[in-house]
């Protein structure tokens, strides 16, 4: 992958991993219906000006957005729920082992297979986040992959597939960088309202008030959230294999692990530190893949 997108990616997961550890901290699904409401509500006044006087994009992107859209309201309910389930350490890495491999079966499909070093990294990722819940191989346990959170884990990965899958079609849609931001909040807009709905379906209490002293790092998480994920949309108009994508994100995961084993004492630190090893080696392989 060339040196700019690769570069975008890694600062993608720089700011995804410090917005996830965020919600993680507060273990409250109300706080990320916040900060998809701040983002929305900066946003969709420019976003709906945009589609009227300049460059409209839903009559391209509809069925793509309304996908997205879906499953990110699912991803969202997911990931909130997995959270204050499991710890950090085991519900992210594990949500992220899966959609990178079944993203490259898509790739293969559609005529964009990865190249040998390719899948060498590929594989490379999804084994360090598969095998970065455990405190050693010794203690090797079923507990570890099956239990409270492994539903919401499993969520969380099918979801990310299905809005990857939508997001890299509809960015090869779209003209600009100021189409892709306009598509991107048309879609949290959405993400709001099906999140909203799960939330309110399983009898969650839907509350959009600000804890005292929440509002300037609700804020900060919600432009990381935006930003972090528009550089990713950007990407998919440089790369063909949304599966090299969704990898390279999981940079993330070291960055999350260690700020997980700095700020909430999860265990086995020595470990997952190694098993992160191995994907940033993994990441290395796809950023030198053809």
């Amino acid at each position: 992958m060339p040196l700019f997108p690769f570069a975008l990616v890694m600062l993608s997961a720089v700011m995804h991993a410090g917005w996830n550890l965020q919600v993680r901290q507060r273990q409250d699904p109300l706080a990320f219906l916040r900060m998809l409401a701040v983002v929305v509500g900066v946003g969709i006044g420019p976003a709906v000006a945009a589609e009227l006087l300049l460059q409209p994009v839903l009559a391209a992107t509809w069925k793509w957005l309304l996908l997205a859209g879906v499953c990110q309201g699912v991803y969202c309910t997911s990931l909130s729920f997995g959270y204050r389930h499991g710890d950090f350490t085991v519900v992210y890495p594990l949500a992220r082992a899966l959609p990178a491999v079944l993203l490259a079966g898509f790739d293969v499909w559609a005529g964009h297979a990865p190249s040998a070093l390719g899948w060498a990294g590929l594989l490379m990722v999804a084994l360090g986040c598969a095998l970065i819940p455990l405190e050693s191989l010794r203690n090797i346990s079923a507990k570890t992959y099956f239990n409270r959170s492994t539903g919401w884990t499993v969520l969380i990965a099918l979801a990310t597939v299905g809005y990857t899958l939508a997001d890299s079609r509809a960015a090869k849609q779209l003209p600009s960088l100021a189409s892709l931001l306009q598509y991107h909040v048309f879609v949290m807009v959405l993400d709001v309202f099906f999140f909203a709905l799960l939330l309110w379906l399983m009898r969650e209490p839907v509350k959009l008030s600000f804890p005292r002293g929440t509002r300037l790092s609700t804020l900060l998480a919600s432009g990381a959230m935006f930003g972090g994920y528009s550089l990713v949309l950007w990407v998919y108009q440089f790369s063909e294999q949304a599966s090299y994508v969704v990898a390279l994100r999981q940079v993330s995961i070291v960055l999350g692990v260690a700020g997980a084993a700095w700020l909430f004492r999860e265990p086995a630190a020595r470990w997952r530190l190694a098993m992160a090893t191995v994907i940033v080696a993994g990441v290395l392989c796809i950023k030198f893949a053809a």
